[in-house]
């Protein structure tokens, strides 16, 4: 799709995969970054859903090979076909005749033609379980229409809905994407509900709702999360959702949407299950993105011979408290934590002198603002120790972890024969035992 020279006199290729690619002066492959997104095209008989919707399979490859099942109930993804009642998208009925619907610009139903835009491609229908109503996915829509062709609803799609189908029970409309998810809607109106991705290789997945409610494998909370602008000839930063796990780490939130068909009643049936109380009920807005620390200098790979070293850096901020510390870790350990003056502007550069000790080295500086730690790539660099070798002496480290106070109200409450939680605890001294072990 594009190439660009680059300074040292190799080459940066753009495939439309997307594929990142970067070749010496003789041709010679350096990077290829290649995408995890599962390849969705051509799903038919290979998309299927259960009669409630919470699980769905679907192939990890063009036409539905290598399939997968997701299960929200058991919160768990499976290599193969699901094992159950599930469905393939219903493409036939008496009196519904919908024709020309496969990679056609022109789709029509009963003779008579559905209006699409100009360009619009159709790609995938599914007929609704009371013979009805279709959904027909296109490059560009999901388009819901009634069975005169009259359009029920629309939404815009994130790409090529490659496959579409319909709950057994005709409440939920599902969708598999050109990027790689998943998506479920509400069926009578089309409002977006829960969207899953899983990695091609089936290693992570993660599921969250439009606000940001989200559940995942161990890992899987870096693969979505916030992109923040800053103009156009800048780099954008990006938040992962593992920033923010404490806020918006909800499996129960995810799991009740699907039921309720409504996110703020999702939440709201969540925290009563759980007596949260309204605990954690806060939105994106309310809280600001982290600082983001850049690394100037020195570079990545750069030796040292004198334990003192001077870092340059820049602090960029997106709202929130001024950032009131900078921290160094070395090799992730903390090893120093320099309070700086409290600064509200947008961005700002500086310099700090550190000791460090005589050895090669992952170097992080983290900016601290009261309420969250910047965590990027741009800010960590590793460094090579030139001045001789100096014995090292070992280090101890203990983490002592209690938890009075889980989630899961089943492990902190006695539950009586009637099944309903008591006031008596299970944990009350955990913490207690492991603060005294903190220095």
């Amino acid at each position: 799709m594009d190439f660009v020279p680059l300074p040292d006199g190799s080459l940066l290729v753009g495939a439309s995969d997307p594929t990142l690619l970067r070749y010496d002066r003789q041709g010679r492959q350096l990077v290829a970054l290649q995408p995890r997104i599962p390849d969705m095209r051509d799903h038919y008989d290979e998309f299927q859903v259960s009669r409630d919707g919470r699980q769905v399979s679907f192939g990890l490859k063009q036409f539905g090979k290598e399939p997968v099942c997701f299960d929200f109930e058991q919160r768990q993804l499976d290599k193969g076909p699901c094992q159950g009642s599930l469905t393939a998208p219903r493409t036939a009925a008496i009196g519904l005749k919908v024709t020309d619907w496969k990679h056609n610009y022109k789709p029509t139903l009963n003779s008579q033609p559905l209006a699409l835009e100009q360009y619009e491609r159709s790609r995938s229908l599914a007929i609704a379980p009371d013979a009805k109503h279709f959904l027909l996915g296109t490059n560009w829509r999901l388009r819901y229409f009634d069975r005169q062709g009259r359009e029920v609803w629309q939404q815009p799609v994130p790409g090529t809905a490659w496959g579409v189908n319909i709950s057994g029970n005709g409440r939920l409309a599902v969708a598999a994407f050109h990027d790689g998810t998943v998506r479920w809607y509400r069926l009578t109106d089309g409002e977006p509900l829960l969207a899953l991705f899983v990695t091609k290789d089936a290693s992570n997945w993660v599921a969250w709702t439009p606000s940001g409610w989200y559940d995942s494998s161990p890992g899987g909370d870096s693969l979505i999360g916030w992109q923040v602008n800053n103009g156009k000839e800048q780099v954008a930063d990006f938040f992962p959702a593992a920033l923010f796990r404490e806020q918006f780490y909800r499996p129960d939130v995810v799991a009740a949407v699907l039921k309720t068909l409504d996110e703020r009643r999702a939440v709201v049936r969540a925290d009563a299950a759980s007596r949260r109380s309204g605990r954690k009920r806060s939105t994106l807005a309310r809280r600001a993105m982290p600082p983001v620390v850049e690394l100037l200098a020195p570079t990545n790979g750069t030796g040292f011979r004198s334990p003192t070293v001077t870092l340059r850096y820049r602090v960029r901020t997106h709202g929130g408290p001024p950032v009131t510390a900078l921290k160094v870790m070395v090799d992730n350990r903390p090893r120093h934590r320099v309070p700086v003056e409290r600064r509200r502007d947008k961005e700002w550069q500086g310099s700090l002198d550190v000791t460090l000790p005589a050895q090669d080295m992952t170097l992080s500086l983290l900016a601290d603002n009261g309420q969250a730690v910047s965590s990027d790539e741009k800010s960590t660099i590793r460094l090579r120790w030139l001045g001789g070798k100096e014995a090292l002496k070992p280090a101890l480290y203990l983490l002592a972890v209690g938890v009075d106070d889980y989630d899961a109200p089943a492990i902190n409450f006695v539950v009586d024969d009637q099944g309903k939680m008591t006031d008596k605890r299970y944990l009350k001294y955990a913490a207690a035992d492991a603060r005294p072990l903190s220095p």
